[in-house]
């Protein structure tokens, strides 16, 4: 019976929306849905973004517990970088004490103290981006910890970052000791590309080959950080290796509310990664020609919004299913791109969108990692969908001549969609397996086949699915 049933979803072609065993963690939309068809085409020799391990990364802190429940968690992901201590804590906490400096001027201390950080990240052969505090301005304690980090741990990172969000500071030049909540003391972005200036002679005084990052997103909003990087790159460009955005489409703060349609339109605002990179990049070109430096998100999700009992509606989509065609179109998006490291925000804790919750229980976003995307190949090829689809996004990634993945996410709330493999540059030939996560179901559902991939498929509206040939 059961073989019967998969002959029979391949001979439609596989329809996201086989519901498996359990409890469904979204109710299933029930909008009138209308239907477009779409023609494919891929160019297999056309490298235009990598998919490799270096792409693949996740915010964490001190703040949280760091141990075999952690690594249980991210094995499966695919995720090999790791961003350390991440988002404020970038300028709040002191690698050397293992003390986090609150904006009221009271300290707490870290639950997981560097080297316990650095043991661990061995043990799983992770990659670290490593904050280094920018807000208080002090080259001296910069120099300190990556001394600290790099001779006393013997521990290198990938990546240096000086600061977070730099456009949200408000004791920007105080030190810790006298940090109060009644501050306001902010900077502008040719002040951050000279403190970024005096950073790198304090880091390469310490290891002259240390790779930076020059800009840790902006925190000015979703999007228009194009004057911070071209000021930054301008003046530190032969000495960075990377600058990075932050990327929440669906808003910040305030943007708590709206319905679905709301959330997933954000998709095509100018807050999204197909809006920002080529500014962001032509940015970069223009300020420092010559210059081989990288884009990175090393934030991403939906919306920057508050703890898990928030009451608005975007942080309810993201905690449940809705939240995973919108991740899967904003990596398809950075593939399409080519931003080369994409950081989603967080692992866990009560930031809705987190991929485990303060229980260490799974979101619907979680398997989106683990069942669908792992399975992309190392090179995102040129992929394009003829017409107005909506927030429908598709990219296929390959390894050789016989290895395809097509990831395809649909965040339309009411559109289905049609297309089809034949003459698209799909390879076609090999036996596969096809993976379809859908609103209502636990986890995707997979259907394989053994000879030639099926030809036709339907895409419902709010759905995932990757196809993956070998």
């Amino acid at each position: 019976m059961g073989a019967l049933l998969v002959l029979a979803l391949l001979a439609l072609g596989p329809v996201p929306g086989v519901v498996g065993q359990g409890v469904a963690l979204s109710t299933p939309i029930t909008e009138a849905v209308t239907t477009l068809t779409t023609q494919l085409s891929i160019s297999p020799t056309t490298v235009i973004g990598h998919a490799g391990a270096n792409f693949w990364g996740v915010n964490m802190a001190p703040t949280q517990l760091l141990g075999p429940t952690q690594t249980q968690q991210l094995a499966p992901t695919g995720i090999s970088y790791i961003r350390w201590p991440s988002a404020k804590l970038n300028d709040q906490y002191d690698i050397t004490t293992n003390l986090i400096h609150n904006d009221n001027g009271t300290t707490t201390l870290g639950r997981t103290t560097p080297s316990e950080f650095v043991s661990w990240c061995q043990s799983v052969h992770c990659h670290a981006i490593l904050g280094i505090p920018g807000e208080i301005n002090s080259p001296t304690q910069a120099a300190q910890e990556v001394l600290y980090v790099e001779q006393v741990l013997g521990f290198h990172p990938a990546y240096w970052e000086i600061g977070n969000e730099p456009g949200l500071w408000t004791h920007y030049d105080v030190p810790w000791s006298h940090w109060n909540t009644g501050q306001s003391f902010g900077i502008n972005a040719s002040g951050y590309a000279q403190l970024v200036q005096r950073y790198i002679g304090a880091i390469h005084g310490v290891d002259p080959t240390a790779p930076v990052i020059g800009l840790p997103g902006t925190g000015i909003g979703a999007y228009g950080e194009n004057e911070w990087i071209f000021d930054t790159v301008q003046l530190n460009g032969p000495n960075l290796s990377a600058v990075a955005i932050h990327v929440y489409p669906a808003g910040h703060l305030t943007g708590l509310t709206g319905n679905l349609s709301d959330f997933d339109q954000s998709l095509l605002s100018k807050g999204s990664l197909d809006s920002r990179v080529p500014l962001d990049k032509a940015a970069i070109v223009s300020a420092c020609p010559t210059c081989r430096i990288q884009l990175f998100a090393t934030e991403f999700n939906a919306a920057s919004v508050g703890a898990i009992n928030d009451t608005g509606t975007y942080g309810q989509f993201m905690q449940g299913f809705y939240e995973v065609p919108y991740v899967a179109a904003e990596v398809a998006q950075g593939l399409l791109q080519n931003v080369r490291d994409m950081d989603f925000y967080n692992l866990e804790g009560g930031f809705p969108g987190a991929l485990f919750d303060h229980n260490e229980s799974a979101r619907p976003v979680y398997y989106l990692f683990t069942m669908m995307l792992r399975h992309l190949e190392p090179n995102a090829v040129q992929t394009t969908f003829s017409g107005s689809l909506g927030e429908f996004y598709g990219v296929a990634s390959v390894s050789g001549s016989t290895s395809m993945t097509l990831l395809v996410a649909n965040a339309n709330p009411s559109t289905t969609i049609k297309f089809g493999l034949g003459g698209s540059g799909f390879y076609l030939e090999e036996p596969g397996t096809a993976w379809t996560f859908t609103s209502g179901m636990t986890e995707p559902s997979a259907t394989t086949w053994s000879g030639s991939a099926p030809l036709h498929w339907t895409v419902p509206a709010e759905s995932v699915l990757v196809i993956n040939v070998t």
